[in-house]
């Protein structure tokens, strides 16, 4: 069996590209960002949340987030940890409710 290491082959590089081009599509549809923290319920009209990391968003809208597996979300259900003004952090909605 022969051994490859990175670099030797185009896989890495094209696994590479692929992630890159996941990350960049996820920013541009939710401004979202790859190392960004975010939280959504375990079960609606639970007050339990998930705490993830974002991966990409799907054909349908909903978003993939890593919470030690895969898990699509529906955008409306996604918080975002943000710092403050005051150097605190806080969960805002990645989409605003009507009104705000």
């Amino acid at each position: 069996m022969a051994v490859q290491l990175k670099g030797q082959s185009g896989w890495d590089d094209k696994a590479k590209a692929a992630r890159e081009a996941e990350a960049q599509a996820l920013y541009e549809a939710t401004m979202l960002r790859s190392d960004d923290t975010v939280r959504f319920p375990k079960m609606a009209g639970l007050s339990t949340y998930l705490t993830g990391k974002p991966l990409s968003v799907n054909a349908d809208g909903s978003i993939n987030v890593w919470v030690g597996k895969v898990r699509a979300i529906r955008p409306e259900a996604i918080e975002v940890k943000m710092q403050g003004p005051r150097g605190g952090f806080n969960w805002e909605p990645l989409v605003p409710k009507d009104g705000e």
